[in-house]
């Protein structure tokens, strides 16, 4: 019941609204007409949608009520008017129902917000027709549409309230009416002299803020002093400059007086801006130079130090002003770049000499410890850093194995070979291979490569009793290898290096010789010699002195000789003699003659007869044989 009578003050009022403003004479212009017929129909249906958002006591929202265009122009049947009619239309219409919504919902007809409605409503409808009256050029006499007492009374049903209640709603409505009516008026009448100052301020503002600022930055750029009225140009300048001759005055003398203005303002901000910018760019970008440089020379610096194993040692970066000025040539520069150029070189120097020292030193860290399980199928493991493997052939171990490979970064605990003849081609790795059986195929060898580029007296060292000892070693494009039985490895741990060796001798007369990696082998471990030409003469007999003295040099003996030095020895001397040194005097060496027939391919002159007389080459492989 209450919302039926809510929608009857509705009606009412909406009735009278538009018997109090007929929708046919506003204006002749068929557009504005399209606007102002849209507004009120507008304003209504949004009075309505407010009235029944704050019945149900949904959220205040215009936009979620309002009709779309499509819906305005359905409703009101604009089809058949034409496209402008249709857009004024539709424009009135949504200011309307937005203004009309917003006042109903904030001041709904209940008897509780009676007084702030009837104030809202009076000064809205003065207004609307303030703003009618002018534009028909009616004189400012808000008494001529006003509703009359008895309208007000009919339209808000008064006629059951009280004397005093009558008397002070229609007071009310009455004075807000006037208010309403006279604002809109006058508004109206000084909206396009208003429109015309501001639009001739703003053109001005904007026209003398460009100027003023080009010519504050030529002026600080050219080297002139902060003068403003340097350039500024006159009034006829402006006026001829603009084309302002067929504007009005007032337009003219708004556009004038803000654009001297402005000038002003940005003719000094400009000059000062363009004096910070530039000491600024100088500053930073010595700054930026600086950082870049000191940058790279810190990590030159750290690259240094890591190579040659130095600790991080930050105190050689503390450069003087003077120090870094003469080593970049900075005697030439303004002051602001070298202020900005030091201090950017000092941060980067220190920045990149630790970030690199420090990453570096992290990554070598990072990949000293290599582990790998390899299957009995074989496989390879690399060193963290790439520059050694190990590669296992399949069925050299009968089950899977362990191997790990550690970087030897400190060598002090290591005895390591003389510098005068020996240069350290690699970093040291400690091997070690831990498998669950102790056997392995003895016809199989595992491969461990070394990256090389050096020349061809490098080689592959095994760290031995407090020494470096040389093994067979192949040369190729890019690597440097050996192989050797895993029994070496199984279950055991050992250190190799690579070596180049400034005194290697390679005798002209092994090469293609079948013993020729255990005679270099031997050479290079000091053992053995060569004659004084050169030449090793691998298979001439080898003789009591060369035999004493190699034994005793391998085995740690002192066998004493008692025959003639230059005498040749026979196997079956020789094979006494390695009882001795072996302390087995089960010692054969049938089994060494066997070694070389089926690895070398070459059948020992033993078999004819154990008197005939041993090689220096056989010899050689018996002992590399023996103790590899």
């Amino acid at each position: 019941m209450d919302y039926c009578k809510k929608n009857i003050k509705i009606l009412t009022v909406l009735l009278y609204i538009i018997m109090l403003f007929p929708f046919t004479y506003i204006y002749a212009n068929s557009e504005d007409e399209a606007y102002q017929l849209g507004y009120k129909n507008g304003w209504v249906d949004g009075i309505k949608k407010a009235e029944i958002d704050y019945l149900y006591g949904n959220n205040k929202n215009y936009i979620r009520v309002m009709p779309n265009s499509t819906e305005i122009i359905e409703m009101y049947n604009l089809k058949i008017k034409s496209n402008q009619y249709r857009s004024n239309f539709i424009s009135g219409y949504k200011s309307g129902f937005k203004e009309g919504y917003n006042m109903a919902y904030e001041n709904p007809s209940d008897d509780r917000k009676t007084s702030n409605f009837l104030e809202e409503l009076g000064y809205t409808m003065g207004k609307l027709q303030g703003y009618i009256d002018f534009h028909k050029g009616e004189s400012n006499k808000w008494t001529r549409n006003i509703p009359t007492t008895s309208d007000i009374m009919n339209m808000f049903n008064l006629m059951e309230e009280s004397k005093d209640y009558k008397s002070n709603f229609i007071s009310t409505f009455s004075i807000k009416y006037k208010e309403g009516y006279e604002h809109a008026y006058r508004l109206a009448k000084y909206e396009p002299y208003k429109a015309t100052l501001n639009k001739g301020a703003e053109d001005g503002k904007m026209f003398g803020k460009i100027l003023g600022s080009n010519y504050g930055k030529l002026d600080y750029y050219s080297g002139n002093t902060n003068h403003w009225e340097r350039h500024i140009p006159s009034d006829n300048e402006i006026i001829s400059m603009f084309l302002l001759n067929n504007d009005n005055t007032d337009y003219i003398s708004s556009f004038i007086a803000s654009f001297k203005s402005d000038y002003r303002n940005s003719y000094e901000e400009a000059y000062r801006k363009a004096n910070v910018e530039y000491n600024t760019f100088l500053f930073e970008k010595g700054y930026s130079n600086g950082k870049n440089i000191g940058l790279a020379k810190g990590e030159y610096l750290a690259k240094i130090d890591l190579t040659s194993g130095n600790n991080n040692n930050s105190s050689k970066l503390n450069l003087s002003d003077k120090d870094i000025i003469n080593e970049y040539e900075l005697h030439k520069e303004n002051n602001r770049y070298n202020e900005g150029f030091i201090s950017g070189y000092r941060e980067g120097l220190k920045i990149g000499y630790n970030s690199l020292y420090e990453d570096l030193k992290y990554r070598t860290f990072i990949n000293k410890n290599i582990t790998q399980i390899i299957p009995k199928s074989g496989g390879e493991i690399k060193s963290g850093d790439n520059d050694f493997s190990i590669k296992i052939d399949k069925g050299v171990f009968y089950n899977e194995v362990v191997v790990s490979i550690e970087k030897i970064l400190i060598t002090d605990k290591y005895i390591m070979p003389s510098k005068d003849r020996f240069i350290k081609a690699s970093d040291c790795y400690d091997v070690k291979i831990i498998s669950s059986s102790n056997s392995v195929n003895p016809k199989k060898l595992i491969k461990l490569s070394f990256e090389y580029y050096g020349s061809d007296n490098g080689g592959i060292y095994r760290y031995k009793n407090g020494q470096w000892e040389y093994v067979p070693s192949n040369i190729d494009s890019n690597s440097i290898n050996t192989y050797i039985n895993p029994d070496t490895l199984n279950n055991n741990n050992q250190i190799y290096a690579v070596f180049i060796d400034n005194k290697a001798t390679n005798p002209n007369d092994i090469k293609g010789h079948w013993a020729k990696n255990e005679i270099i082998t031997y050479l290079r471990r000091g053992i053995i010699g060569t004659y004084q030409d050169n030449s090793f003469k691998p298979d001439v007999p080898l003789t009591w002195g060369q035999a004493i003295s190699y034994i005793n040099k391998i085995y740690d003996k002192k066998l004493i000789l008692n025959k003639s030095f230059d005498d040749p020895i026979s196997y079956k001397d020789m094979e006494n003699l390695m009882k001795l040194a072996t302390e087995n005097p089960e010692f054969s060496w049938n089994s060494v003659a066997e070694k070389i027939k089926w690895d070398k391919d070459k059948l020992s002159s033993s078999y004819r007869s154990m008197d005939n007389y041993i090689t220096r080459s056989e010899t050689i492989y018996m002992f590399y044989y023996l103790n590899q």
